[in-house]
C-alpha cells in the first residue's frame, strides 16, 4: 500500500479541489491535466490503485474502465465518502 495519488482531469478547478482534500488527509498528490500526461505519469510511477471518475455509468462504461485497467469506476458527481472509503481500504495513509 502507498500514499501516492494521481489525479487526472482536464478541469484545473477539479484537480485543485481533489488535491486540497487529499493532501489534507496526508496523501501525496500528483496532477495531470489530460489522459496522455496521466498515462506518462502512470508509466513513470505506477499507482497501486486506479479509479476512473466519469460522467458515464452504464454497464458498457464500467466494462471499458475495467478493460483499461482501472480498479474502480465512480460516476460524477463524486461522492467523496465513497472515494475516501476506497482510498482507506486500498491506499495506506501516511504518518502525520
Amino acid at each position: 500500500m502507498v500514499s501516492k495519488v494521481l489525479v487526472i482531469d482536464d478541469d484545473s478547478a477539479v484537480r485543485s479541489a481533489f488535491k486540497l482534500i487529499l493532501e489534507e488527509d496526508g496523501y501525496l498528490v500528483r496532477e495531470a491535466e489530460n489522459d496522455l500526461e496521466g498515462i506518462e505519469m502512470t508509466f513513470a510511477e505506477p499507482p497501486d490503485l486506479l479509479i476512473a471518475l466519469s460522467g458515464y455509468g452504464q454497464a458498457k462504461d464500467l466494462d471499458r474502465s475495467q478493460e483499461a485497467g482501472f480498479d474502480h469506476h465512480l460516476v460524477k458527481p463524486l461522492n467523496f465518502t465513497i472515494l475516501c472509503d476506497l482510498l482507506s481500504k486500498h491506499v495506506a495513509q501516511p504518518s502525520a
